[in-house]
């Protein structure tokens, strides 16, 4: 068996000094350096940390990734039903929408829905009847959409050639696992 490197008290092996106390330092079972820090050298490395008497995962780490801003217009739509829907969120984030807005500049419209895809599934968070023209149906957030997920907003009873418009602003999350 090799001799470990340093022993300090009752630590044997790797040590390090973080300016108090020396710290045995650990690896994983995949080898991978037990790191406690809020700094991953490798997309791969796993994040650990000693929580509730025992080593083992840290949470998900968040950090702020940009502005999420998306604009879906038609200046010439088609009658009847008009659909727009935003990119989906990319793997590694997660999407805080604070408002959608959706309006038709031309004419009213017979109904406006605001979904919400995720998990296979779409989930309504706006359905109004009879709209005027220029008036703007809002939602506002949060609306946190997973890696997938998408919005999507349906103009119904659109008359041809209006002017509709559906907006989403918000920010990314990126999320380190």
């Amino acid at each position: 068996m090799a001799e470990p490197i340093a022993t300090v008290g009752n630590l044997a092996g790797i040590c390090g000094h973080d300016g108090t106390n020396w710290e045995k330092i650990l690896i994983d079972a995949s080898k991978r350096l037990v790191v406690a820090v809020a700094s991953a050298i490798a997309q791969d490395a796993q994040m650990h940390g000693h929580y509730n008497g025992a080593w083992q995962k840290q949470p998900l780490i968040w950090g702020y990734g940009g502005v999420v801003a998306e604009k879906e217009s038609l200046s010439d739509a088609p009658a009847g039903t008009n659909t727009f829907t935003t990119t989906p969120v990319p793997d590694g984030e997660i999407h805080v929408i604070n408002t959608m807005a959706a309006v038709d500049y031309s004419n009213g419209v017979a109904s406006i829905f605001m979904d919400m895809f995720h998990n296979a599934t779409y989930f309504v968070l706006y359905r109004e009847a009879t709209i005027g023209a220029g008036v703007v149906a809002l939602v506002n957030g949060p609306i946190v959409l997973d890696a997938g997920d998408w919005l999507r907003c349906r103009f119904y009873g659109v008359t041809l050639n209006d002017a509709i418009s559906f907006d989403i602003t918000g920010y990314k999350m990126d999320v380190d696992l």
